[in-house]
């Protein structure tokens, strides 16, 4: 996985890494994987589904994660971060009057540090998409959000 902004712009992929790093620290891991892959679904990008993991799920979580209202695989925190996920791809501007009160109820503190590794999973994974269909090469978050961690 050739990510083209090692050579053209490293310094915008050091600071993915750290960005991607902070809230890796801040957030509870689940819920980061939980809303990676569901932005991978939203997005079609089935790359990404396939790139490294920013948390432990478990298998029935994954199976039925397109369907994750219904499902009690979930417990409320995670369809609180699901629901503002799905809302922030389809329509960001949905946020406030939608999925943010219960979000912010369900999550609390972790709610700001949840909103930015949003941003960063949905621009990154857009990007990446794009970067993909001009490169000729898959790019994923596993290219531009682990920095030194690897």
């Amino acid at each position: 996985m050739a990510d083209p902004r090692a050579v053209e712009a490293p310094e915008v992929l050091g600071a993915l890494g750290v960005a991607c790093e902070s809230v890796r620290q801040a957030c509870d891991d689940t819920l980061l994987e939980l809303a990676r892959r569901r932005v991978a679904m939203l997005l079609n990008n089935d790359a990404e589904l396939q790139a490294k993991a920013w948390g432990e799920i478990s298998e029935r979580q994954n199976a039925e994660l397109s369907s994750w209202p219904t499902s009690d695989a979930f417990d409320e925190r995670q369809k609180a971060a699901l629901a503002l996920a799905e809302q922030f791809v389809i329509d960001v501007t949905g946020v406030l009057a939608g999925p943010l009160a219960a979000s912010f109820g369900a999550l609390g503190a972790e709610i700001g540090p949840f909103v930015q590794a949003l941003y960063l999973l949905d621009v990154g994974q857009r990007v990446d998409l794009v970067l993909s269909t001009l490169s000729g090469e898959t790019i994923t978050s596993e290219s531009w959000a682990w920095g030194a961690t690897g």
